[in-house]
């Protein structure tokens, strides 16, 4: 770092610093050692926040920068260093500049308190400054190159210092967790614990009475169908004959009737043959007669319950003679 030290006065009408030359392209190590003073007395700007400002053309009024300045020595004392940048590099020419000491408003904006007198200092050119010609392209090409493998070599190491970074930071995020897991499960089994002796004491109190319930219950369904036998005789009841089993019985018995008995006369239009494969266990049989096996027409039987009320309406087509 190269250091020019300065006094630069708020009061004083000019502020000779002396011959000072930078060549442009010096960036981040040209540094301006500045002590302010009024009257000779250093300056105190406790509380305020100084500006470092330029303006490389007064006459165009090209060329203007103004950059917070963060390097504070000693407020007290009017103390502080600038380093210049780009910004105050932009013209190969004499640069006026001065710092100005300045407040935050309530409405954000920045307010002036004082400044310093003005102060010059020259930019001089570099290689780069006129640009470059002809065969110095190669050598230009060299550079880059070389710039390049630089800024390889430099992310390689911002990446490296990244990447431990990361993994300490990792590490201590698993340290963390690992520590909260311990700690949580410490007050888990602590919680359980204490609830199993809950549940242990609320079966010990209430186990009692838990089986005198179930004995009374179980004395009830004894009573009511001893040894299963009813239980048991119900759900064999929920077969069919055909061998289909059902949910319930009712759904059983519902498909019987479904299945086995006639609808009114009004449902249907068409004759309906129904079959009661246990008729002969249902009902008294009378043999009238049977029919000559040679002549046809005398070929069919039927059968019907005549005396059930239930029963008082039949449709039978003629298929011989019927004799009372």
């Amino acid at each position: 770092m190269i250091n020019y030290p300065m006094t630069l006065s708020t009061t004083e009408p000019n502020n000779f610093v002396g011959l000072i030359k930078i060549r442009q392209g010096d960036t981040e190590s040209q540094v301006f050692d500045a002590t302010i003073v009024q009257n000779g007395v250093p300056v105190d700007f406790t509380g305020l926040t100084p500006f470092f400002c330029v303006k490389s053309s007064p006459a165009t009024g090209l060329g203007f920068s103004e950059q917070k300045v963060t390097q504070i020595l000693d407020a007290k004392q009017g103390r502080l260093t600038y380093t210049l940048t780009d910004y105050d590099m932009q013209a190969v020419q004499l640069n006026h500049a001065y710092f100005s000491f300045r407040k935050l408003g309530s409405d954000q904006t920045w307010r002036q308190q004082f400044s310093t007198k003005d102060f010059a200092y020259s930019i001089v050119p570099s290689i780069y400054t006129d640009g470059i010609k002809d065969s110095n392209y190669i050598w230009t090409f060299e550079e880059i190159l070389r710039y390049f493998q630089e800024w390889v070599k430099e992310s390689m190491k911002t990446y490296d210092d990244w990447y431990l970074k990361a993994q300490a930071e990792l590490q201590r995020i698993i340290k963390l967790f690992s520590d909260w897991i311990n700690e949580s499960k410490k007050e888990y089994e602590t919680w359980r614990e204490s609830e199993k002796e809950a549940f242990d004491q609320w079966m010990i109190t209430n186990k009692q009475d838990y089986e005198a319930w179930f004995k009374s219950v179980k004395e009830i369904l004894e009573s009511i169908d001893p040894n299963g036998k009813l239980l048991l005789e119900i759900i064999d009841a929920r077969q069919s004959v055909d061998g289909q089993k059902h949910t319930n019985l009712k759904e059983r018995l519902d498909t019987m009737e479904n299945n086995s008995f006639t609808m009114t006369d009004r449902e249907v239009d068409t004759l309906m043959v129904l079959q009661d494969d246990h008729f002969s266990k249902n009902h008294e049989i009378t043999n009238v007669g049977t029919a000559p096996d040679s002549n046809i027409d005398y070929a069919s039987l039927v059968i019907a319950e005549i005396d059930n009320k239930k029963q008082d309406t039949f449709y039978l087509e003629k298929v011989g003679e019927i004799n009372d």
